[in-house]
C-alpha cells in the first residue's frame, strides 16, 4: 500500500502506518468536529472568508483591510471539539461510502482516497456553514489565499454563483523557476480568483510571466502598510548592518549571506546583527558568524525600528526585501541567479551573487542611492489604504 503520491503540498511517501493513522482520523473527525464557524453579519455586499489562519501578522493585515470597508465575515476557528453523533453516523454510513465508491471509480488509490475523504469531511462542515448564509446577496468574496483546500473550495463555490472573487497577496509571489514546490510558481499556478490584489509592479510582471490575464491584476500595495502612515527610515551611521535570514528552504543562501557579512565586517570594521526567520532556532548560525556579529535582532522588533538601528541590510529571498524598500532602507540583495533564487528577475538596485562579489559591490555602490528606484518597482504604492479602499468600494 506504500507508494509515491502527488498530494497538496508536493510528493509525499505514505507508509501503511500513516495511512492507518489517517483512516483512524476519518472515524474520529466524522463524529468529533474541531472546526467552529462564526458569521459576522454587517449587512454588506462583501464577504471576507477567514480560514483557520493562526499567524498574528496575517490576522492583523486582514483586520486592517476589513476596516477600510463595511464587510461581513465568515470565520473558521479551531480547538473546540463538538461531538456530533447523529451527523457522524450519517457521514460514516452514507456519505463516506458514497465518496469512496466515486473516488475508486475515477481511479484514486487507497492512499489518495483516505487523504481526500479527510479533506471532504472538513469541506462538508464548511459547506454547512455557508448554507446558512444568503450567498446571493454578495457581490464580492475575499480570501487571503486561494491555494489551500478551504479557500479554494469557497472561491470555486462563489464563482459558480457568478459572484466575483479576489485573493489577497500575503507574501511575495514569484514565477516559475524549477519543477520543485518552492520554485514552481505555485501561487500563480493555483490562482483561480477573478482578481489578485498585487503588492507591486514586480508581482504584476511575475504574474504576466505565468500567463495570468492582466485584467485580473490590481496593484494595491503591500498589505502590511494598510492604515499606516508611510515613514522613511534614517541611517544612524553607527557602522552596524543587518543580515535578513530567509526561511530555512533557502538555507544555503542564508549561509552565503553570512559569509559575505563576515568578509565586509572584517575589512571595513563593521559589526552586524542577524534578523532571524522564526523557523530557525536562535543559535542556528553560531558556527558560521564571526566575532563581529552582535547576535540576533530581538523577536517582535518592527521593520522600521530594525532599519533605524543599522546602516544597511543584506537580503536574499525574503519578503522583508519589499518592506525595507518601502521605508527606503539601504539594501544589498544577494541574488545567485539560480532557479531557487526567488528574486532573480530583479535587476535594479545593489545586487551581488557570491560572498566574494559583495566586497566589490559594496565598495563601488556604498554611496549610490537606489531607494526610489527600488520603491517604484518593489512597493509601487505610497498610500496603500487608498488603493485597497478604491478597489473594494466598487462592490459596496
Amino acid at each position: 500500500m506504500s507508494k509515491l503520491l502527488q498530494f497538496e503540498y508536493g510528493f509525499v511517501k505514505f507508509s501503511k502506518k500513516e495511512l492507518f493513522r489517517q483512516f483512524c482520523k476519518i472515524l474520529i473527525v466524522s463524529i468529533i468536529s474541531r472546526e467552529r464557524y462564526s458569521f459576522e453579519d454587517c449587512k454588506s455586499k462583501i464577504l471576507f472568508y477567514q480560514s483557520g489562519v493562526s499567524r498574528i501578522n496575517v490576522l492583523e493585515c486582514i483586520k486592517n483591510i476589513r476596516s477600510l470597508v463595511r464587510s461581513d465575515l465568515l470565520k473558521t476557528s479551531f480547538g473546540v471539539k463538538d461531538v456530533k453523533l447523529r451527523e457522524g453516523f450519517c457521514l460514516l454510513f452514507y456519505y463516506i461510502p458514497s465518496w469512496y465508491k466515486n473516488l475508486r471509480r475515477v481511479g484514486f488509490s487507497y492512499g489518495e482516497i483516505v487523504y481526500t475523504i479527510n479533506d471532504l469531511l472538513v469541506l462538508f462542515r464548511l459547506n454547512q456553514a455557508i448554507s446558512n448564509i444568503n450567498v446571493s446577496t454578495y457581490k464580492l468574496l475575499v480570501t487571503y489565499f486561494d491555494l489551500p483546500t478551504n479557500e479554494s473550495y469557497v472561491v470555486e463555490l462563489f464563482k459558480s454563483f457568478r459572484i466575483k472573487t479576489v485573493s489577497l497577496q500575503h507574501g511575495q509571489f514569484v514565477s516559475w523557476g524549477a519543477d520543485t514546490f518552492m520554485d514552481c510558481g505555485i501561487e500563480f499556478k493555483a490562482f483561480k480568483s477573478d482578481y489578485l490584489l498585487c503588492w507591486n509592479k514586480f508581482t504584476y510582471d511575475e504574474a504576466i510571466r505565468m500567463g495570468i490575464d492582466s485584467s485580473k491584476l490590481v496593484i494595491a500595495g503591500i498589505w502590511s502598510y494598510v492604515n499606516k502612515q508611510r515613514q522613511i527610515c534614517k541611517k544612524p551611521g553607527n557602522k552596524i548592518f543587518g543580515v535578513v535570514i530567509s526561511h530555512p528552504d533557502w538555507d544555503k543562501e542564508n549561509r552565503e549571506m553570512i559569509l559575505a557579512a563576515n568578509i565586509v565586517s572584517e575589512k571595513y570594521g563593521y559589526n552586524y546583527f542577524l534578523k532571524i526567520h522564526p523557523n530557525y532556532s536562535e543559535k542556528a548560525f553560531e558556527g558560521i558568524v564571526n566575532n563581529n556579529c552582535l547576535g540576533n535582532i530581538k523577536s517582535g522588533t518592527s521593520i522600521f525600528d530594525y532599519a533605524n538601528s543599522i546602516d544597511f541590510s543584506i537580503v536574499g529571498s525574503s519578503s522583508v526585501y519589499m518592506e525595507l524598500a518601502y521605508i527606503e532602507h539601504d539594501v544589498y540583495h544577494y541574488s545567485s541567479g539560480l532557479p531557487k533564487d526567488k528574486y532573480k528577475n530583479i535587476k535594479i538596485g545593489k545586487n551581488f551573487g557570491s560572498p566574494e562579489e559583495f566586497e566589490s559591490v559594496y565598495e563601488s555602490m556604498k554611496d549610490v542611492n537606489c531607494s526610489r528606484q527600488l520603491f517604484d518597482y518593489l512597493c509601487t504604492v505610497e498610500d496603500v489604504s487608498i488603493e485597497y479602499k478604491r478597489f473594494f468600494t466598487k462592490f459596496e
